[in-house]
C-alpha cells in the first residue's frame, strides 16, 4: 500500500504543473466572465435610465402648451374682428371717392 501511496504521490508532483494552470485559465475565464456581465449590467440599466429620462422629457414637451398653434387664435373675439373690418372698409371708401373726385375735375 505504501508503493501505491508513493506513486501517486509522484503522478500528482508530475501533473501538479498542469493543474495549477488548468485552475489557473479556469480562474481567469470566470473573472473574464464576471467582468463582463457585470459590465453588460451596467450598461442596459445605465441604458434603461436615460431612455426613462428621453421619455419623461418627451411627455412633458407634449404637455406643454404650444402657443404657435393656430387653433390657439379665436375667430370671431366677440365680434372685435368684424368692427375692425368694418373700420377698415369705412377708411378705405372714402379715400376712394376722394380719387373720384379728382378725376371728374380734371
Amino acid at each position: 500500500m505504501s508503493k501505491e501511496k508513493v506513486d501517486r504521490y509522484r503522478e500528482d508532483k508530475l501533473k501538479r504543473k498542469e493543474l495549477l494552470q488548468k485552475e489557473k485559465q479556469k480562474k481567469k475565464q470566470q473573472k473574464v466572465l464576471r467582468v463582463f456581465i457585470t459590465s453588460l449590467v451596467c450598461v442596459l440599466l445605465i441604458g434603461a435610465i436615460v431612455l426613462t429620462g428621453i421619455n419623461m422629457v418627451k411627455k412633458k414637451q407634449a404637455s406643454a402648451p404650444d402657443y404657435n398653434r393656430d387653433s390657439l387664435i379665436i375667430s370671431d373675439m366677440s365680434g372685435v374682428l368684424e368692427e375692425a373690418e368694418a373700420e377698415a372698409e369705412t377708411e378705405a371708401e372714402p379715400a376712394e371717392s376722394e380719387e373720384e373726385e379728382v378725376t371728374e375735375t380734371e
